[in-house]
C-alpha cells in the first residue's frame, strides 16, 4: 500500500505482488531517489526480486540464476536504471534495468 504523506490514514495505491515475499529482518524494499520506482526483495530462499513503477503500479519480476536469495535491494546512486541485490551468503548481482539482465556479480 502506498499512502499519502499529508494525511497517512489514506490510502493512493495499493498492489498485489504476483508471488510471496518471505518475512526478514533485513530491508526488503527501497524507493528510487525521485520516488517513481520501488525494489522489493523476495527475502530467504527466494531468488526473485520486483522492481515496481509507482505511476503505472507494474510490476516486473526478475529473478537471478545466482543468487539463493534477495535481500538488501537498492537502486545504484538513487537512479532507476540499475539497481542491486545481495543474498545471505554475501553475493551481490547488479542489474540493468532496462535490459532486465544482471550485469556484475561479486562473490
Amino acid at each position: 500500500k502506498i499512502y499519502d504523506v499529508a494525511n497517512i490514514g489514506v490510502v493512493q495505491k495499493e498492489l498485489q505482488l504476483e508471488q510471496e515475499i518471505e518475512y526478514t529482518n533485513t530491508r526488503m524494499v527501497r524507493l528510487s531517489g525521485d520516488g517513481s520506482h520501488c525494489i522489493i526483495a523476495g527475502g530467504t530462499w527466494r531468488n526473485y526480486f520486483y522492481l515496481i513503477d509507482i505511476d503505472s503500479m507494474k510490476q516486473t519480476e526478475l529473478t537471478t540464476q545466482h543468487l539463493s536469495d534477495t535481500l538488501a535491494p537498492c537502486f545504484i546512486n538513487g537512479e532507476k536504471d540499475c539497481v542491486c541485490v545481495g543474498d545471505e551468503k554475501g553475493r551481490i548481482e547488479i542489474w540493468n534495468v532496462t535490459k532486465q539482465k544482471p550485469f556484475k556479480q561479486f562473490q
